[in-house]
Protein backbone atom coordinates (compact mmCIF):
# COMPACT_ATOMS: atom_id res chain seq x y z
CA UNK A 1 0.00 0.00 0.00
CA UNK A 2 1.15 3.38 -0.94
CA UNK A 3 1.02 6.43 1.94
CA UNK A 4 0.23 9.17 -0.74
CA UNK A 5 -0.24 7.53 -3.82
CA UNK A 6 -1.23 11.23 -5.86
CA UNK A 7 0.73 14.34 -6.39
CA UNK A 8 -1.50 17.47 -5.41
CA UNK A 9 -0.92 20.69 -8.15
CA UNK A 10 -2.24 24.01 -7.63
CA UNK A 11 -2.96 26.40 -10.38
CA UNK A 12 -0.01 29.90 -9.88
CA UNK A 13 -1.62 32.42 -11.13
CA UNK A 14 1.65 34.13 -11.12
CA UNK A 15 3.04 31.91 -14.24
CA UNK A 16 -0.15 30.31 -15.39
CA UNK A 17 0.57 27.07 -14.91
CA UNK A 18 0.44 24.62 -12.64
CA UNK A 19 2.72 23.88 -9.56
CA UNK A 20 3.60 20.76 -7.90
CA UNK A 21 2.88 20.96 -4.43
CA UNK A 22 2.84 17.55 -2.33
CA UNK A 23 2.48 13.76 -2.90
CA UNK A 24 -0.96 13.24 -1.19
CA UNK A 25 -4.19 10.91 -1.09
CA UNK A 26 -7.70 11.82 -1.25
CA UNK A 27 -11.10 10.55 -0.38
CA UNK A 28 -14.31 11.27 -2.20
CA UNK A 29 -17.19 11.45 -0.07
CA UNK A 30 -20.39 11.14 -2.37
CA UNK A 31 -22.47 13.58 -0.14
CA UNK A 32 -21.06 16.70 1.11
CA UNK A 33 -20.05 16.88 4.67
CA UNK A 34 -19.56 19.89 6.66
CA UNK A 35 -16.55 19.75 9.44
CA UNK A 36 -15.67 22.68 11.72
CA UNK A 37 -12.32 24.56 10.61
CA UNK A 38 -9.73 25.18 13.41
CA UNK A 39 -11.01 28.93 13.13
CA UNK A 40 -14.44 27.64 13.94
CA UNK A 41 -15.84 28.20 10.66
CA UNK A 42 -18.25 25.57 8.89
CA UNK A 43 -16.88 23.89 5.99
CA UNK A 44 -18.73 22.02 3.06
CA UNK A 45 -16.33 20.03 1.73
CA UNK A 46 -16.32 16.73 -0.73
CA UNK A 47 -12.91 15.69 -0.85
CA UNK A 48 -10.39 15.28 2.38
CA UNK A 49 -6.96 15.32 1.04
CA UNK A 50 -4.03 14.29 3.29
CA UNK A 51 -0.35 15.14 3.23
CA UNK A 52 3.01 14.85 4.83
CA UNK A 53 3.43 17.08 7.89
CA UNK A 54 6.03 19.02 5.98
CA UNK A 55 3.57 20.94 3.23
CA UNK A 56 3.45 24.56 3.09
CA UNK A 57 0.01 25.85 3.83
CA UNK A 58 -2.27 26.80 1.04
CA UNK A 59 -5.07 29.37 0.52
CA UNK A 60 -8.38 29.40 0.65
CA UNK A 61 -9.99 29.76 -2.97
CA UNK A 62 -6.36 28.12 -4.42
CA UNK A 63 -7.42 26.01 -7.27
CA UNK A 64 -5.79 22.51 -6.91
CA UNK A 65 -6.03 19.44 -8.66
CA UNK A 66 -5.37 16.11 -8.09
CA UNK A 67 -3.10 13.18 -10.52
CA UNK A 68 -2.57 9.43 -9.90
CA UNK A 69 0.25 7.37 -10.71
CA UNK A 70 -0.44 7.45 -14.53
CA UNK A 71 -0.77 11.20 -14.79
CA UNK A 72 -4.41 11.81 -14.79
CA UNK A 73 -6.46 13.88 -12.87
CA UNK A 74 -8.66 12.23 -10.12
CA UNK A 75 -11.62 14.60 -10.40
CA UNK A 76 -12.20 13.89 -14.20
CA UNK A 77 -13.21 10.45 -14.38
CA UNK A 78 -13.67 10.37 -18.52
CA UNK A 79 -12.07 8.36 -19.91
CA UNK A 80 -8.80 9.76 -22.36
CA UNK A 81 -9.41 13.00 -21.33
CA UNK A 82 -6.05 14.63 -21.36
CA UNK A 83 -4.46 16.58 -18.73
CA UNK A 84 -5.17 20.03 -19.59
CA UNK A 85 -2.44 22.13 -19.14
CA UNK A 86 -4.74 25.56 -18.33
CA UNK A 87 -6.92 26.57 -15.56
CA UNK A 88 -10.04 26.77 -17.32
CA UNK A 89 -9.01 22.92 -19.49
CA UNK A 90 -8.23 21.49 -15.93
CA UNK A 91 -10.91 19.63 -13.57
CA UNK A 92 -9.92 21.70 -10.33
CA UNK A 93 -11.44 22.34 -6.95
CA UNK A 94 -11.12 25.01 -4.61
CA UNK A 95 -9.21 24.66 -1.24
CA UNK A 96 -12.26 24.92 1.45
CA UNK A 97 -10.20 24.61 4.36
CA UNK A 98 -6.49 23.78 5.88
CA UNK A 99 -5.28 22.50 8.77
CA UNK A 100 -1.26 21.89 10.11
CA UNK A 101 -1.27 20.67 13.44
CA UNK A 102 2.50 22.05 13.65
CA UNK A 103 2.87 18.31 15.34
CA UNK A 104 6.03 16.65 13.64
CA UNK A 105 4.66 13.53 12.72
CA UNK A 106 0.93 14.48 12.22
CA UNK A 107 -0.24 15.18 8.46
CA UNK A 108 -1.54 18.20 7.25
CA UNK A 109 -5.10 17.85 6.02
CA UNK A 110 -6.98 19.86 3.35
CA UNK A 111 -10.37 19.89 1.95
CA UNK A 112 -12.04 20.55 -0.96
Amino acid sequence: MIRFPYTLQRWNSATEEWQTVSRCNARYDGKARFIESPNGKAIEYTYEVIMPANVRPIEENEEVRILDRHGKNIFDRRPDTPVGSTLEDSVSYPVQGYFKSGQRYEYTKLWL
